[in-house]
C-alpha cells in the first residue's frame, strides 16, 4: 500500500538554519519520490521561546527592547513565516498538542525531523516529538534528530518505549547516535544535517547580490567571536558586518538586520571570512567554502569538524592563516551526503506514497513567464488570472500526463545564470533619428536594433504594447508601426499569451527573431527553448534594469478611476514623456505620466446650457490623477510577489543584452549627454556585440561597466518588499480602488491643490521633482 508521510520538525520560527533543515528534508524526500509534508504542528513551549516577546526584571531594558528591538524582530517572524509558506512544503492544516492525534487520519507514515527535536528544554519534553501520539500501524523514522546532551535516566525510562516504536532511529551527532546504541541498545545511525543533503549550487539559488564588499561577516555575535573579527578585519583592512538587530559602533562596522534565509544566506556568501558560533552558519559557510571561525564546542560541532576532518576552525587554536584543505574537505562531505540520501531513499521507496510531478505555483514562486505552458506537450496548462490580478499557471488534472516538464523548465525553480560568452562591454548609446528618440524613453535603442533585426535580417519582433483597452501584452510582428507601438517603458507586467510558441515556430523556420522583456521572460523563453531543443541560433534576446512589475489589474482600476474622476475616456498612455527634458536637466521629470483624453463627458447641470468644448485628443500631464501611476509604481505596494527575491537584480542577467537608462551620464560622459535620452547598453555574448557593431547609424562610446550601473539601483538588488503591502490586498479587496487611492495615495481635494503647486513652481523653474 502506498503510504503520505508527514514531518514533524521546528519549522515555524525565525530561526534560519531551523527553517532551511527543514526545507531541504522535505525537499530530498520528494525528489526520491516520496509524497510528504511538513506537519504545521505547534509545540506550546517552542512558540513561547521563539515568537513572544521576553520581558526582564529591568523595565527600563524592557520598553527599550520593546520600542526598538520587537518591531524588527516581529518583521523577521513574519517574513520567515512567509517563506516557509511560499515553499509549499508545509501542510494547510495546523496541529496542536490538543488536535495532532488527528494527523493519522492524514499520514500513514511520520518523521521525526531534524535539529534540536530531541532536546526536552527546548520542547518543554513535548511527546508529540516522539510520535508518541501515532497509533500503532503507523511507520515511524527519524532523521538527524538532536538531543543537545543525554536524558536524565527518569527521561530515559519515559521515552525508550516511544524510541522502540521506529522503524528506523538515525542522530545528527555522532556520539549521540553511539549513545543510543550502546547506552539505550537500539540501533541508531549517524546521519548529516539536512541541509547537506542539497548541493550548493541549489542553495545559491536563494542568493542575490548584496550591497557590502570586501567584508568579514559576523553572526551571533558573542564577545570572543566580535572581539576576534575585529581583529581579523583590521589585519585584512576590511569591513566588518555584523547580522544583528542591535546596534554595534566603531570604526569600519556595520550593523545588518537580516529578516530572511535568504538574505542571511546572501552575505554569508558574499563574506570574505565568517566568524560565528552558530552550527548552521558554519555549516553554509562550508558550503560556500569561506574561510572561518568559531568558539562553539557543542557536541554538534565538534562531530561536524571530526566528519569532514576540519581542523583549526576554533579562536583559541587559531593564528588566522591556516587554510582550509576544500578539496579534501568536499570528498568528504560528498561521502557523507551519499550516505545520507540513501537513507531517504529507504524512507521514500519502503513506505511513501510516490508524488506527482507538476508545476504548482503561488505568489511568489511564479514570475508568469509561461514558459511551463510552452512546453507542456498535453496543452494541460493555462494562465489565470489570481486575486491580485497576476497570471499564475493552472494544470487540467484531467489533461496532465505527469511528464515532469513544466518543473523543469520553470526559471523561478531553475533560474537561469548569465547568458556570457566573453566579458560584458557596457555603452552610451543613442539613435540619431530625433522623431524616434522623442517618443522613446531614453535613447532609442531599441528601436534602431528591431529596425536592423528587421531590414537586414527580414526577422521577427517581439515586445510589448498596449493593446485597445490600454493593457500591455506582447506581440511578435515584422511590421515597423507594431514597432513603434513597443516604444516607451510599460510599467505594468505584460501578458505573453501565445509568443512563445510563435517563436519557435520561426526559429524552427530558420528566421531571425529580437526578443524584449523582463529578464525572468527572457529567462523562460530561453529555458523553453533549450527544453524542446529549438537550436537559438537566429534569437536575440534584450532585457532591461527591471525595478518589477505591479499589478494589470491595479493598472485597469486605475484607468477607470481616472475615467470617472476626470470625466474624460482615455485613449492613450505615455509612462515616460521626455516633455521636460531627459536625465538633470528634466528636473525628476522623467517619469511623469501623460494620459491621452478625448472630449471630456456631458455634464448636466440645471439651468445652465452645457456643451463640450476643447480639442478631441489632448495629452494630460498636468492634473494629480495623471501622474497618480508614477507614486503606484515606485510605492512597491503592487509589484508581484516574485519582485521582491528576484534572482535577476543583478549585472549578471540571461539575455544577450541588458539596456537601461544611463543615469549618472552628465557625470561620467558629460561630452556625451545631449539632454534628450541615451541608452545604456550592456553586451554580454558574442552574438549580441556582433548585433550591435553592425548598427551604424547608432552613436556609442564604451564605458567601464562598474561605473555604468553605478545609478541602476536594480543592478545590486531587488525592490523591497513594503510593510503595508499585505494590508494594501485587504484594503483593496474589501473596499475597492477609490478606498486605497486616499489611505495609501492621499488622494483628495488637499493633496490636489498641493500638487498643482508643486506643478506650478516646476514650471516656473523654482523647484524640481527630483527633491
Amino acid at each position: 500500500m502506498n503510504m503520505k508521510a508527514g514531518i514533524l520538525t521546528y519549522h515555524n520560527i525565525p530561526n534560519f538554519g531551523a527553517l532551511l533543515q527543514a526545507l531541504a528534508l522535505c525537499r530530498a524526500l520528494r525528489q526520491s519520490g516520496a509524497d510528504c509534508e511538513i506537519i504545521d504542528y505547534r509545540c506550546s513551549n517552542v512558540e513561547q521561546r521563539e515568537l513572544t516577546f521576553h520581558t526582564s526584571d529591568n523595565s527600563v531594558k524592557t520598553i527599550y527592547r520593546r520600542l526598538f528591538y520587537w518591531p524588527g524582530e516581529k518583521e523577521k517572524i513574519r517574513r520567515c513565516t512567509d517563506f516557509m509558506r511560499d515553499q509549499e512544503v508545509v501542510s494547510n492544516r495546523t496541529y496542536t498538542r490538543a488536535t495532532i492525534g488527528e494527523a493519522n487520519a492524514v499520514y500513514d507514515t511520520f518523521i521525526t525531523g531534524s535539529d534540536m527535536v530531541w532536546n526536552l528544554d527546548i520542547n518543554g519534553h513535548d511527546l508529540t516529538f516522539f510520535l508518541d501520539f501515532t497509533e500503532d500501524d503507523k511507520t515511524r523514522y527519524s532523521y538527524a534528530s538532536s538531543i543537545g546532551g543525554i536524558w536524565a535516566k527518569e527521561e530515559e525510562k519515559h521515552l525508550l518505549p516511544l524510541l522502540k516504536r521506529y522503524e528506523s532511529l538515525s542522530a545528527r551527532e555522532q556520539d549521540t547516535a553511539s549513545w543510543i546504541t550502546n547506552e539505550l541498545s537500539l540501533d541508531c545511525k549517524w546521519t548529516a544535517d539536512p541541509t547537506m543533503l542539497m548541493e550548493a549550487s541549489e542553495w545559491k539559488r536563494l542568493v542575490f547580490p548584496v550591497r557590502e564588499k570586501n567584508y568579514v561577516l559576523v553572526y551571533f555575535p558573542n564577545a570572543g567571536i566580535l572581539d576576534a573579527a575585529k581583529t581579523y578585519a583590521r589585519r585584512k583592512r576590511k569591513e566588518l558586518v555584523v547580522l544583528s538587530f542591535k546596534p554595534f559602533r566603531g570604526r569600519h562596522i556595520k550593523s545588518k538586520a537580516v529578516y530572511t534565509p535568504g538574505e542571511w544566506l546572501s552575505y554569508l556568501h558574499g563574506a570574505d571570512a565568517v566568524f560565528t558560533d552558530s552550527y548552521h552558519g558554519i555549516l553554509f559557510s562550508i558550503y560556500f567554502k569561506k574561510t572561518f571561525w568559531t568558539n562553539n564546542h557543542s557536541n554538534r560541532m565538534e562531530s561536524l569538524f571530526a566528519g569532514l576532518h576540519l581542523e583549526g576552525r576554533f579562536l583559541e587554536e587559531n593564528t588566522f592563516e591556516n587554510r582550509i584543505d576544500y578539496d579534501a574537505c568536499m570528498l568528504r562531505m560528498e561521502e557523507m551526503r551519499r550516505k545520507a540520501l540513501a537513507y531517504i531513499k529507504h524512507m521514500a521507496t519502503k513506505n511513501c506514497k510516490v508524488k506527482k510531478t507538476h508545476i504548482t505555483a503561488n505568489e511568489r514562486n511564479c514570475s508568469g513567464c509561461t514558459a511551463c505552458m510552452a512546453v507542456c506537450p498535453a496543452n494541460a496548462i493555462l494562465f489565470e488570472e489570481d486575486l491580485q490580478g497576476f497570471k499564475r499557471p493552472v494544470v487540467s488534472q484531467s489533461k496532465c500526463i505527469e511528464c515532469g516538464k513544466c518543473l523543469r523548465v520553470c526559471p523561478a525553480r531553475n533560474p537561469l545564470r548569465e547568458c556570457r560568452d566573453i566579458h560584458p562591454n557596457a555603452y552610451a548609446v543613442r539613435w540619431e533619428n530625433e522623431e524616434i528618440r522623442e517618443n522613446s524613453a531614453s535613447g532609442a535603442f531599441f528601436p534602431a536594433m528591431a529596425r536592423y533585426i528587421l531590414k537586414k535580417k527580414s526577422g521577427y519582433i517581439c515586445g510589448c504594447v498596449l493593446n485597445k483597452e490600454l493593457m500591455p501584452i506582447h506581440i511578435v510582428t515584422d511590421q515597423w508601426t507594431d514597432v513603434l507601438r513597443m516604444q516607451d517603458s510599460k510599467y505594468v507586467q505584460s501578458d505573453l499569451q501565445d509568443c512563445f510558441a510563435a517563436i519557435k515556430a520561426l526559429l524552427l523556420q530558420g528566421n531571425y527573431v529580437l526578443f524584449t522583456g523582463t529578464s525572468c521572460q527572457v529567462a523562460g523563453l530561453k529555458a523553453a527553448l533549450h527544453v524542446s531543443g529549438v537550436p537559438e541560433e537566429t534569437l536575440l534576446t534584450i532585457d532591461f534594469f527591471c525595478h518589477g512589475v505591479p499589478s494589470p489589474r491595479i493598472w485597469k482600476e486605475y484607468l477607470d478611476f481616472y475615467r470617472r474622476k476626470r470625466r474624460r475616456p482615455v485613449t492613450g498612455y505615455r509612462f515616460r514623456s521626455k516633455k521636460y527634458g531627459w536625465g538633470k536637466t528634466a528636473r525628476g521629470a522623467n517619469y511623469l505620466n501623460s494620459v491621452r483624453t478625448g472630449r471630456p463627458a456631458m455634464r448636466v447641470i440645471p439651468f445652465r446650457r452645457c456643451r463640450n468644448s476643447g480639442p478631441e485628443d489632448i495629452w494630460d500631464d498636468r492634473s494629480y490623477e495623471a501622474r497618480m501611476w508614477r507614486m503606484i509604481f515606485f510605492s512597491d505596494l503592487c509589484l508581484r510577489s516574485y519582485c521582491y527575491t528576484c534572482p535577476y537584480a543583478t549585472l549578471h542577467k540571461p539575455a544577450d543584452i541588458t539596456m537601461g537608462d544611463f543615469w549618472g551620464l552628465d557625470v561620467c560622459l558629460p561630452e556625451f549627454d545631449d539632454a534628450k535620452g541615451t541608452s545604456l547598453v550592456i553586451g554580454r555574448t558574442k552574438k549580441g556585440l556582433a548585433a550591435l557593431e553592425q548598427i551604424q547609424y547608432l552613436r556609442k562610446m564604451e564605458v567601464p561597466v562598474e561605473l555604468a550601473i553605478k545609478r541602476q539601483a536594480n543592478a545590486f538588488a531587488p525592490s523591497m518588499e513594503e510593510k503595508k503591502r499585505a494590508q494594501f490586498w485587504e484594503d483593496y479587496r474589501a473596499h475597492g480602488f477609490d478606498y486605497i487611492a486616499k489611505k495609501y495615495f492621499k488622494y483628495g481635494r488637499a493633496v490636489k491643490v498641493k500638487s498643482a503647486v508643486k506643478l506650478a513652481l516646476f514650471k516656473w523653474r523654482l523647484m524640481d521633482y527630483s527633491n
